[in-house]
């Protein structure tokens, strides 16, 4: 299973929510794909040892996805 994940927006909090679903993830065996813009400095140093890959927009992601997850929002 391949899995996106997506947010508008990246602070303390969203940043420490990645990391469990990324923890998650990865022990049910789930690839991950992240939206670029949330990978900063320091989320790259606390997924080091996840194997993930990147997406810029919708053309990045192919049908290898099978869910989108979107952290944040307006509720």
């Amino acid at each position: 299973m391949k899995v996106a994940i997506y947010s508008r927006g990246l602070d303390e909090e969203i940043e420490q929510h990645i990391k469990i679903l990324m923890q998650e993830l990865a022990l049910q065996g789930a690839a991950s794909v992240i939206y670029a813009p949330l990978v900063t400095e320091s989320l790259a140093h606390n997924l080091q040892s996840f194997d993930y890959t990147i997406f810029s927009d919708a053309s990045g992601l192919d049908d290898s996805v099978q869910c989108l997850i979107s952290l944040g929002g307006d509720g």
